[in-house]
């Protein structure tokens, strides 16, 4: 936790650690449901070419354009991006 304005801050575990608090009131949980559906937008681009005679392709350029909105973990949402598109592309 910071204090609005300034360089001081305390941890969660230093808070707990203070004279006079009771740790049962630092226990908290909240559960939310939006009323909506949440749909994310995205394009896949791949440019090929293919040689017909020994029938062989190659990825030429790929593009990705992904519109999420606000993500809680934008590390683990670009893993399943990448994961997604290599899935994707796999040959058999």
């Amino acid at each position: 936790m910071r204090i609005a304005g300034t360089d001081r801050s305390i941890t969660f575990a230093e808070l707990a650690k203070r004279p006079g608090v009771d740790p049962s009131k630092l226990n908290a949980s909240a559960t939310f449901t939006s009323a909506d559906g949440t749909y994310p937008n995205g394009t896949h681009l791949a440019e090929v070419e293919i040689d017909p005679p020994p029938a062989s392709s190659k990825i030429v350029n790929y593009v990705i354009v992904d519109d999420f909105g606000v993500t809680l973990n934008p590390l683990l949402l670009a893993g399943q991006v990448h994961g997604g598109a290599m899935q994707g592309s796999a040959r058999p």
